[in-house]
């Protein structure tokens, strides 16, 4: 049975357009990387060329143009991503989980300030959820909103937020994806909000965490963080509802070609070269 893909007319001119403008725009000298963490040099190319992504509304080309995307089927938008794994090129967005959250749950505001920027590549955001206590019963969390005027006071402490970073660089993100108890009193599930937390207010502070693993994670705590409404997605006490439309994200409902696994392609050609790919033991 033939398994192999050929393009259709349509698909064919698509092809054509993405090498043409990826020939005009990509470094060759810059190259996607097997490690945990890019060179310095690397990174900042690769965050750079994702806002160029972005301003064509190539970096999530399914989206809606109106709020930043592509507005692609799904077939032409596998072309963007096969073209770009095909040259290795790097491309740093830092987390989206956000945003079928911000699709969904957001008014026609929040959508233009805030999730036509991250389409595009000019806001980064990391995901604000795991607590030291709350993790894998995530409904537990202590983390509180209360509520000020028309804004809310958030204060509590997240371990393991990742998202976009660079070896000697990190990137100091826009804002933090964040839920948050806004009613003490009401039963789990109904009793949190998903809000955006800025970074660049007073009460929030990111520590890099010292893993064996790198300090690709953040350790963050804030203490009376002032949120304005408008950075509250969905209702008040809808935050477990609109968390899980990134949950469902996460977990891989996204509908993602998944990317090469690099590190077995180069174990297996490893062995395949030293001549070990024959061995019954190897």
């Amino acid at each position: 049975m033939d398994f192999q893909h050929e393009d259709g007319p349509e698909q064919q001119a698509f092809r054509k357009e993405v090498r043409a403008w990826l020939d005009a725009n990509v470094d060759p000298k810059m190259k996607a990387s097997t490690r945990e963490e890019m060179e310095p040099g690397v990174y900042d190319w690769a965050y750079e060329f994702a806002r160029k992504l972005g301003a064509k509304g190539w970096l999530h080309p399914t989206y809606p143009k109106e709020y930043g995307g592509g507005g692609l089927p799904a077939d032409l938008a596998s072309i963007i991503g096969e073209e770009l794994e095909a040259r290795e090129v790097p491309v740093v967005t830092g987390n989206t989980l956000d945003l079928p959250a911000l699709a969904v749950w957001g008014t026609e505001e929040q959508k233009q300030k805030y999730l036509k920027g991250r389409l595009t590549g000019e806001l980064v955001a990391y995901q604000n959820f795991t607590e030291p206590g709350a993790g894998s019963d995530l409904a537990s969390l202590k983390t509180r909103a209360v509520r000020d005027g028309d804004d809310w006071l958030i204060s509590g402490e997240k371990v393991y937020v990742s998202g976009s970073h660079g070896k000697d660089r990190p990137r100091t993100p826009d804002f933090l994806f964040t839920i948050a108890v806004t009613d003490p009193d009401a039963p789990r599930h109904r009793n949190l909000g998903y809000f955006l937390v800025p970074t660049n207010v007073p009460g929030i502070s990111l520590q890099p965490m010292n893993l064996m693993t790198g300090n690709g994670q953040n350790h963050v705590y804030m203490d009376n963080v002032r949120v304005t409404g408008d950075r509250l997605i969905g209702g008040e006490s809808q935050g477990w509802q609109v968390a899980n439309s990134t949950l469902e994200h996460e977990h891989g409902g996204r509908g993602d070609l998944p990317p090469k696994n690099r590190t077995m392609e180069a174990f297996l050609r490893l062995t395949s070269d030293k001549g070990l790919a024959k061995d019954s033991h190897s």
